[in-house]
């Protein structure tokens, strides 16, 4: 039996959820994951529900911004070969601009020494790490441990 703390976990996890299945804009196969895991019956289901979510979004939104980049190309080509300078979508105004002037470097050794940038002296976190890790102290450093974060990663090719 869950316990007063899981099911108030769940509660939350079940509130949050529950606008991404209702939620048409999303891809289907976030609104499916969302649903199966607000319908999970314990809170370790949920978990891993939670994961498939994520992995389903991450990959919609890599799909879609991939998509983008295609159909961004695309429209600028139509738009320079059409001499079409600006289109108006509802509240939007697409507009096809010049790029901006350039230059690339092509052989810095030749460049006057009064044209380089010398770059701030940064601190060398190797190092500092190094020191930290044998049980020195290091003056304006403090030692501080992250927020916890989500990794996911593959099992593929892992033995199970």
């Amino acid at each position: 039996m869950a316990s007063k703390q899981d099911d108030l976990m769940m509660n939350r996890i079940r509130d949050v959820l529950q606008p991404m299945v209702l939620d048409g804009r999303l891809p289907e196969d976030v609104q499916t994951a969302a649903a199966a895991t607000a319908g999970c019956g314990g809170l370790l289901d949920m978990m891993r529900g939670l994961a498939g979510v994520i992995l389903a979004a991450d990959d919609a939104a890599d799909r879609s911004k991939q998509a983008a980049t295609v159909v961004r190309s695309l429209l600028t080509e139509a738009m320079e070969d059409t001499s079409a300078t600006t289109l108006r979508i509802g509240h939007h105004t697409v507009s096809l601009v010049d790029g901006r002037p350039s230059f690339s470097v092509t052989d810095p050794t030749q460049i006057p020494p009064s044209l380089m940038r010398q770059a701030d002296p940064v601190p060398d976190r190797n190092a500092i790490q190094k020191l930290l890790n044998a049980g020195q102290d290091v003056p304006g450093v403090v030692r501080r441990n992250s927020a916890p974060y989500i990794q996911l990663r593959s099992n593929q090719g892992a033995s199970a």
